[in-house]
């Protein structure tokens, strides 16, 4: 029996191992790990939703003002260092890549959903490349890309409740457009640093 039960997980684990976001969703399901949000303290759903989000608000606040004073005790000749003026432009063949590369999760932000975006990426290349590579060249990163959906999980399984709010991790899902330039920026550092 115990040989069995390991050959399963074995087997299981080997069948997933290429997508690591999918052999973490396997798992969760083989181990019947949940992540809901129970809270005995709120009757008022709409009540907890805000509580939660005013909780991750104050969080990020405290998290900028601490960065604000670190950031006096930071040395400007890195940064000088660090600088450059342009980016090589992004082919229709790199973006191409980078649509094949990228998972397939649409967000309740974008226009269409990410598989239609993947089926008609041919006809779509031209303008995402455009809108991509502007970004790029400006430096700027359009304030409709950098807005989430939020999602608040558990960071353990096991806790019973979310009364605790430091029981709870913020899961941000963005565009897909703006995945895809957040991507390209994060290989860009990568090769530069």
């Amino acid at each position: 029996m115990n040989r069995s039960r390991k050959k399963i997980y074995t087997d299981f684990v080997l069948e997933h191992s290429s997508d690591q976001r999918k052999l973490f969703n396997a798992a969760k399901s083989l181990f019947h790990q949940r992540n809901d949000l129970n809270s005995p303290a709120y009757e008022d759903q709409i009540m907890l939703a805000n509580d939660i989000g005013e909780f991750f608000v104050q969080k990020i606040e405290n998290i900028r003002s601490e960065l604000d004073l670190s950031a006096s005790d930071f040395d400007e000749s890195i940064a000088l260092n660090a600088c450059f003026d342009s980016f090589e432009q992004l082919s229709e063949e790199d973006v191409k890549n980078l649509i094949t590369k990228s998972n397939g999760k649409t967000s309740s932000l974008d226009q269409m959903p990410t598989s239609i975006v993947v089926q008609c990426q041919d006809i779509l290349l031209p303008v995402l490349t455009r809108m991509m590579n502007m970004s790029l060249d400006s430096g700027v990163f359009p304030p409709e890309w950098k807005v989430a959906d939020v999602y608040p999980l558990l960071k353990k399984s096991n806790l019973d409740t979310c009364t605790a709010f430091e029981n709870l991790r913020p899961v941000s899902n963005l565009s897909y457009v703006s995945k895809l330039t957040e991507r390209i920026q994060s290989s860009i550092k990568q090769t530069i640093f």
